[in-house]
């Protein structure tokens, strides 16, 4: 098995899982944080390997946050939920308001530009 490891292009392997975690938190998966927290540790591995030591203290803190990232995505209250999606319901009205408006505030600007125009054509 250690021959196996020393073989392997953890470098390679990052760059895999550096995308698919991407990919994963991209589309809301918390499994991304998980993947993400794997890739953390693949890191620590190289860092070690190549007397790069930086790395290891870095990605442990990496790895805490992703853990707790994780914890708050998979396994918040159900009022939590309920909050997010109360709030995610309330900007969609604000937003939606927002539209109407705007489209109102168009319409008399163009209203205006054509009086203007028919005016300056009767003067």
């Amino acid at each position: 098995m250690p021959n196996l490891l020393h073989h392997l292009r953890l470098d390679y392997v990052s760059c895999v899982l550096t995308i698919l975690a991407t990919f994963l938190l991209g589309r809301k998966l918390w499994q991304g944080w998980v993947v993400a927290a794997v890739n953390s540790a693949v890191v620590c591995v190289i860092g070690v390997r190549t007397a790069q030591f930086g790395f290891v203290p870095a990605n442990l803190l990496c790895i805490a946050l992703y853990t707790s990232n994780l914890v708050t995505w998979r396994f918040r209250s159900p009022d939590h939920a309920a909050k997010q999606h109360s709030n995610a319901a309330s900007r969609a009205v604000i937003r939606a308001q927002a539209t109407e408006t705007h489209g109102a505030t168009q319409d008399h600007l163009a209203a205006a530009k054509q009086v203007g125009a028919s005016r300056a054509a009767g003067a």
